[in-house]
């Protein structure tokens, strides 16, 4: 079997995870499967820009840049400093984050996925979008006062809309 190994814990090929460090690289409503450095890669979100997020350890990471044989990841808080390099290929963490100026948020990649998986359902379904706000609240896997990070519909329905929308044909002129 093929290991790969780092400071904090050890992964087999197969996905096997001798210790368990959280993290997951996002890029959209994808799923990706493959083996990564100490656990699996959960799933795929963007930004508002539509760049790629990583989650890891409970911060999230954008990408800043990429090399030939590398991506370099930095915090998502721009007055944070912290850097995360990974191989090109996602299978190794090269070099591991460096200090944050913040505490973790565990809760915001939670808010984001549910964001995400609720946009997804309002552009592919044609269910009221108000129903599916509430079957994704019940779906969520938060605490009872976790919940209250979550947006209100009132706060977050025209975003939907905007998305169902685009799923749309034009109309001719």
């Amino acid at each position: 079997m093929n290991f790969s190994s780092h400071a904090k814990g050890t992964v087999d090929a197969i996905g096997g995870v001798v210790k368990r460090v959280v993290w997951s690289v996002v890029f959209g409503d994808e799923a990706c499967r493959s083996a990564v450095d100490f656990v699996h890669i959960a799933k795929k979100k963007k930004t508002k820009r539509r760049g790629k997020i990583l989650n890891f350890n409970d911060h999230q990471y954008t990408k800043k840049r990429s090399n030939k044989s590398t991506d370099e990841w930095r915090c998502r808080i721009r007055s944070c400093n912290s850097i995360i390099v990974l191989a090109r290929d996602a299978s190794t963490v090269i070099h591991p984050p460096t200090d944050h100026s913040h505490i973790p948020d565990p809760i915001q990649a939670k808010v984001d996925e549910f964001k995400n998986t609720c946009k997804k359902r309002a552009r592919e379904e044609t269910i009221p979008i108000s129903q599916i706000h509430k079957q994704e609240l019940v779906k969520c896997s938060l605490k009872h006062n976790d919940i209250s990070f979550l947006p209100s519909y009132s706060s977050i329905d025209s975003s939907f809309y905007r998305k169902r929308l685009k799923g749309y044909p034009k109309l001719p002129k």
